[in-house]
């Protein structure tokens, strides 16, 4: 959004500028500042101000944007000043350091004086910093001022959020699932979307683990078995939050037994004699929880057993069982005949011992439940490799079976376990996990206390909770104009564990978000993406504008393919999704700009967001997803113009501002019919005395 433009710049085709430069010391109270210009001059703000005209160089003020990276800049300001005297009687540069004004690291502020004007009111503030260095001759003064934001030399977690014993607590962020639901139509022991809660302390055999949410969830603490990969819920950890060494903590009683619920994984077709029958068909359903696999009785003669075999592979689990239940579903589809009998046994591996069975009479469904734990202690304590499903149809005297007259339908097998640490000695540090996880919700927000499920909502409250950015301030694009709050529904599942620039946080959430946060030279904060449909806020034609240049994006930034990996797995060095997604315009990129197929491709591993899916080619809008938005950025040549501003009506524009230039003079590269085709955003502001240059992206 442009810079507030007052009155005197927008009634006036010429303007003569002068730059006023304040100087603020001590507690930056009203009027602590000194004044310094390019000629004297006095002003009227909340006091009477004299402006020493002392400044000797021409200095430049630049703001930028990256819609590729999502960042945004603003440049250092140098001033070069005559070393006056000052009215002590003394050079102005024994003011500056160990004087009685402390000007070191206070607010710089530069407006641009108008024609003369005696009201600060009427002046354009364009730039906001901090004094961060100065150097002096006897005859000239250098001042570098810097951006001033507040997110300087802050990093996250802070000083704030550790222990007594300086372990910092995670920061999280985002909508995590702890289901507490038990039961067959659950693949693993609840439907559990986790987070990492790090190890800080052990006390009288409980291991605390610092958690960045405000509860611990249904279950309390999940253990994360690397065999299964799938989380099991501790069963002594308290569904409720703990504080250890001023901070917040999951329990982990180290006597504490994990609960699982898995299916078996995959049939397993040698070395067994007999092999898995091939007969049976849509294996698959009983490692998928939906569906069933079946097998269709073979033909059985009076007097006689045809037997058939299902060995299906067991995954192993990582700690000592003390409850090993195999549950298999079934039901017998069809007529059994009275004097014919279907019997089915489950045998440990190829132990010949039979640990459950059932006899089935004609359509009757049921679930058996074997206990392996008599067995599994036989075998060294050891999961099964395997286990054996044996199947026998027999026929009675005087009777038969009918080939494919019924169906022995499997609907799942599936093991409930409860295990413990392997009890292998007495050293508890044997014990300690590095992490447990939580499937509580992140943090709610600090402006309304409402949750946080959205990668923007969590970059603003980053901003409140750990910058002096006041929650009252609303920022501009959030609920009006872009109305980021309402276009953008990216959400997000984040975890910090360890002190991180707060930039650097910030600046991946904008990335993954699909928005650039800055605060302009007025000292705003604002946010800016590209809109499905961007509506211009100004149309500029020849008389506003000298020097105009047209270019084109390079052809290495064109992307013709991203493989993007995404939902960021919280206890392994991967992720949960990917995607591969084609630009709608990769055939002609290839063969236009002469691109090899190998070529302008991008792995891209997200660690924040989690939805909406990535699509394998562009949506219909901009804001769906990750990937169109930046195909939208990317994917084909886009316009670059650059240009000199003449108008002083428009010398209020700014980065992010949204344009539409008018001319019939002349009109751009091919392709299209005219100007007005395009739409550009501004990416680049440099200011100077008298001018005003602008560098703009078509959108």
């Amino acid at each position: 959004m442009s810079l507030t433009l007052p009155s005197a710049f927008t009634t006036k085709t010429i303007l003569k500028e002068n730059w006023l430069v304040q100087l603020w010391y001590d507690d930056e109270a009203e009027d602590k500042f000194r004044g310094l210009a390019f000629y004297d001059t006095r002003v009227e703000g909340t006091a009477t101000e004299d402006y020493k005209g002392c400044i000797l160089n021409s200095p430049t003020i630049r703001e930028s944007i990256n819609l590729e990276d999502s960042t945004a800049k603003t440049s250092n300001v140098s001033l070069t000043i005559a070393n006056f005297i000052d009215k002590d009687g003394n050079h102005f540069s024994r003011q500056l350091l160990n004087g009685t004004n402390h000007y070191i690291n206070r607010t710089v502020k530069i407006y641009i004086q108008p024609d003369d004007t005696d009201d600060l009111y009427s002046c354009l503030l364009v730039y906001t910093g901090r004094l961060e260095q100065i150097s002096h001759t006897i005859d000239k003064i250098n001042i570098t001022i810097v951006a001033k934001r507040p997110w300087d030399k802050i990093t996250i977690p802070s000083q704030d959020d550790k222990t007594t014993n300086n372990i910092y607590k995670p920061v999280v962020y985002g909508d995590y699932s702890d289901n507490a639901t038990e039961g067959a139509s659950n693949d693993v022991y609840g439907t559990y979307i986790a987070h990492p809660a790090k190890y800080c302390t052990e006390i009288n055999r409980i291991q605390y683990y610092l958690t960045g949410a405000s509860s611990s969830g249904s279950k309390g603490a999940l253990f994360y078995d690397k065999f299964l990969s799938k989380y099991s819920p501790i069963d002594d950890s308290p569904t409720t939050i703990s504080t250890i060494l001023g901070q917040r903590a999951l329990q982990y009683p180290i006597t504490s037994k994990r609960s699982n619920h898995f299916w078996l994984d995959s049939v397993r077709v040698s070395p067994q004699s007999p092999a898995s029958d091939a007969s049976w068909v849509d294996t698959a359903n009983i490692f998928l929880g939906s569906g069933f696999a079946y097998y269709s009785n073979p033909a059985v003669s009076s007097n006689s057993t045809i037997t058939k075999y299902l060995y299906l592979n067991c995954p192993n689990i990582d700690g000592e069982a003390t409850q090993l239940n195999f549950i298999l579903s079934m039901r017998q589809e069809g007529n059994v005949g009275g004097s014919n009998s279907l019997n089915v046994r489950v045998k440990y591996e190829d132990d010949g011992t039979q640990l459950g069975a059932k006899s089935f009479s004609s359509n009757e469904s049921d679930v058996l439940t074997t206990n392996f734990i008599t067995e599994y202690g036989t075998q060294s304590k050891k999961m099964p490799d395997y286990v054996t499903i044996e199947v026998s149809w027999s026929a009675g005297s005087g009777s038969v079976w009918s080939a494919d007259s019924s169906q022995l339908r499997i609907f799942e097998a599936r093991f409930e376990t409860e295990y413990k640490f392997p009890d292998l000695n007495d050293d508890k540090d044997n014990k300690t996990q590095n992490f447990v996880y939580s499937g509580a919700d992140g943090q709610v927000s600090t402006i309304d206390e409402s949750p946080i499920t959205k990668i923007h909502e969590a970059h603003r409250d980053i901003l409140h909770r750990y910058t002096s950015y006041a929650s009252s301030n609303t920022p501009t694009n959030w609920s009006s104009g872009l109305n980021i709050n309402s276009v953008k529904d990216w959400k997000i599942r984040y975890w910090i564990l360890e002190p991180t620039p707060l930039i650097e946080v910030l600046e991946k959430l904008q990335h993954e978000g699909g928005f650039i946060g800055r605060f302009n030279g007025q000292g705003n904060f604002q946010y800016i993406f590209i809109p499905d449909s961007p509506s211009a806020s100004v149309t500029l034609s020849k008389i506003d504008i000298s020097d105009i240049n047209i270019s084109s994006t390079s052809v290495n930034s064109l992307t013709s393919k991203m493989h993007i990996e995404y939902q960021k797995h919280p206890a392994e060095s991967k992720y949960i999704t990917s995607a591969t997604s084609v630009s709608a315009n990769d055939a002609t990129l290839l063969s236009n700009f002469n691109i090899a197929s190998t070529e302008n491709k991008k792995t891209i591993k997200l660690d924040a967001y989690v939805g909406p899916t990535i699509p394998n080619s562009p949506s219909t809008n901009s804001n769906d997803d990750y990937y169109t938005y930046y195909d939208h950025i990317l994917g084909k040549p886009r316009l670059i113009v650059s240009f000199t501003i003449i108008n002083p009506n428009h010398l209020g524009l700014d980065v992010g501002d949204i344009f539409e230039y008018s001319d019939t003079d002349f009109l751009p590269f091919a392709g299209s019919t005219g100007w007005d085709d395009y739409k550009f955003m501004i990416t680049d502001v440099s200011r100077s005395v008298g001018q005003l240059k602008i560098t703009a992206r078509e959108i």
